[in-house]
């Protein structure tokens, strides 16, 4: 149960995640994208995320203004799944897999992407409904009910990933740096 509060807490800091339990043989076929690396500003702050990387694996620390070291945050690889880049992201202290977060880099602006969990629901009855590693969780009395949440990153789930469409309808703007 510990393991799915600290993925469902950290699925509420990034908005755009989702949450990931297992990444199965995917962690391992991650890549650096080395567009990624440097600094990445937030919008009107002088805090900004600093992405390095070191042996095959990014460590993203956020840095505030007025601190002189910046704060841990996760570590992560890039994804390619057809059209879309994903981050694999984990918590750097416990190793435990955050999820993934669809982003793009246009303009040296990192754009990231909610999907949503309705057009995904619909999307996954109709043309997947056999594949079981990804899900909408169902529970009223749950805070996360309707969340969509990945078991295990295997084949199947991967070939879900890089086919839904591309559109306004399954993913939204969810954040820039």
């Amino acid at each position: 149960m510990r393991k799915y509060i600290t993925l469902f807490a950290a699925a509420l800091l990034l908005s755009s995640c989702i949450p990931v339990q297992d990444f199965g043989g995917y962690w391992n076929r991650g890549t650096v994208d080395s567009s990624l690396l440097g600094k990445w500003p937030a919008k009107n702050s002088q805090d900004y995320e600093l992405v390095t990387e070191r042996k095959g694996v990014y460590y993203i620390d956020e840095v505030k203004k007025g601190r002189k070291q910046p704060e841990d945050g996760m570590v992560a690889k890039t994804l390619y799944a057809g059209k879309y880049t994903f981050l694999m992201l984990k918590d750097p202290k416990s190793d435990i897999n955050v999820g993934i977060a669809r982003y793009k880099i246009k303009h040296r602006t990192l754009q990231f992407y909610a999907l949503s969990t309705k057009a995904m629901s619909i999307f996954l009855k109709k043309k997947y409904p056999n594949v079981k590693n990804i899900q909408i969780l169902k529970c009223k009395k749950c805070f996360f009910n309707g969340s969509l949440v990945i078991h295990t990153l295997d084949k199947s789930v991967y070939t879900v990933l890089k086919n839904i469409p591309d559109t306004k309808k399954f993913w939204m703007p969810d954040g820039e740096l």
